[in-house]
């Protein structure tokens, strides 16, 4: 498997040495493109390709954070957080926790910034007690999340344990491979090339596979469950774990 970086020309500001570049939006950085050979399938399974990959999109990030001034700060948040996933996927754990930290200096307001990055910190936390997929790791993950979602202010913290369990639900390993191959191998086929966004939307979707492991931290909702039938379920979980509702 062989990844070969493509630096295709989009919308390039000019610059001397040394000079930030300021842009509007992602609209107006440059455009990058990483030609591939064979399928999405080989490359997500083999270590040295998509490591390789990493390596590339992670470079190219860093470049264009360094270079510009990007006044859409939901843009430079979004790049920040796909800077964490790579630095998580190459066990670079001081500086995924630096850009999760980074992603909620950025936050607009205070509850963004209370919940920004608490699922982040929780596993990079917990792979310093254990290797991931252990019993050790997930206990370690299961006790660092709980105890940050029990800081938060009770409403926010049984939107934000829906919202984890829905991600955990969405992201797994078999609704991995049908993104992969019904959604961005075609574009693979047709082109043999994938530009920033897909592959960006890798490193994500890869990192939070790995991370979660299929792990279940609270039980699954039933999808015909009403909002406050799910509600109730959470309140319960969290009873069970020694946290009760506000008074």
């Amino acid at each position: 498997m062989v990844v070969v970086l493509v630096q295709c020309a989009g919308i390039r500001a000019q610059s001397t040495e040394g000079q930030t570049i300021i842009v509007k939006d992602a609209s107006q950085l440059p455009q990058h493109v990483y030609r591939i050979n064979g399928s999405l399938k080989d490359l997500l399974a083999s270590q040295a390709g998509f490591t390789l990959l990493a390596d590339q999109v992670r470079t190219d990030i860093e470049a264009d954070l360094k270079i510009h001034e990007i006044r859409d700060k939901s843009e430079v948040r979004r790049l920040l957080a796909v800077l964490a996933s790579i630095y998580l996927l190459s066990d670079r754990d001081d500086l995924a926790m630096s850009a999760v930290l980074r992603v909620r200096e950025l936050q607009s307001n205070e509850v963004d910034r209370l919940v920004s990055g608490i699922a982040m910190e929780a596993v990079l936390v917990a792979r310093s007690v254990s290797t991931p997929g252990t019993e050790v790791y997930r206990e370690a993950y299961r006790r660092e999340l709980s105890n940050r979602l029990s800081a938060l202010p009770y409403p926010m913290m049984i939107d934000n344990i829906e919202e984890l369990r829905k991600d955990t639900d969405i992201y797994t390993r078999n609704v991995i491979q049908a993104i992969v191959d019904q959604s961005l191998q075609p574009l693979v086929t047709a082109t043999g090339e994938i530009g920033s966004d897909v592959a960006q939307q890798v490193m994500t979707v890869v990192t939070c596979l790995i991370s979660n492991s299929s792990e279940r931290c609270f039980q699954r909702g039933v999808s015909n469950q009403s909002r406050q039938q799910q509600r109730q379920a959470t309140e319960r979980v969290l009873c069970l774990h020694g946290h009760k509702p506000a008074a």
